[in-house]
């Protein structure tokens, strides 16, 4: 599937899929800062719907923010909502409510791990590649690190290790 048909697929999903988060979508067309109620009944949603809930540090225009990332993959495409507040605010989460990873869903791998696998992988076939003759420039090797990082990222949860 193309970008195109991708983004006209997740702006469907997130209009119409059942599964969508109805209190995300209500919130922020209401154009309202986030509440503790809000954030607890979008958790209550999240959880109930399946979705990945990670904790996550956000900056907007310098000004430092909390917040969670909420995602799931649905018909091969990952909605997710970002919520953030500011750190002056006194909203929190239990620590149950977050890096919530059902059995069926991907493997708990971290973008680091992603990173250092598509590397090796990039050596390996430079490595075999230089066993017959060819070998790969420098800048060349984004031909290569670039389509195997994405395949592997489309295995995993997509957490940074540092959240950040």
């Amino acid at each position: 599937m193309d970008q195109k048909e991708y983004t006209k697929k997740r702006i469907e999903i997130s209009k119409t899929h059942p599964d969508r988060l109805e209190s995300v979508c209500c919130f922020i067309s209401n154009g309202k800062d986030l509440v503790q109620e809000q954030l607890d009944a979008t958790i209550k949603e999240a959880k109930d719907k399946g979705y990945n809930i990670f904790p996550a540090d956000f900056s907007d225009k310098g000004k430092c923010m909390k917040g969670l990332i909420i995602y799931k993959e649905i018909d091969g495409i990952e909605l997710a909502y970002n919520l953030c507040w500011s750190v002056d605010k006194n909203i929190s989460y239990s620590e149950n409510d977050i890096r919530v990873i059902s059995k069926k869903d991907k493997k708990e791998i971290w973008m680091d791990d992603i990173c250092s696998i598509a590397i090796e992988a990039t050596e390996l076939i430079q490595k075999r590649l230089k066993e017959h003759g060819i070998e790969i420039k420098d800048e060349q090797e984004d031909e290569f690190y670039i389509p195997i990082f994405n395949a592997l990222e489309k295995y995993t949860n997509g957490n940074y290790r540092n959240n950040n």
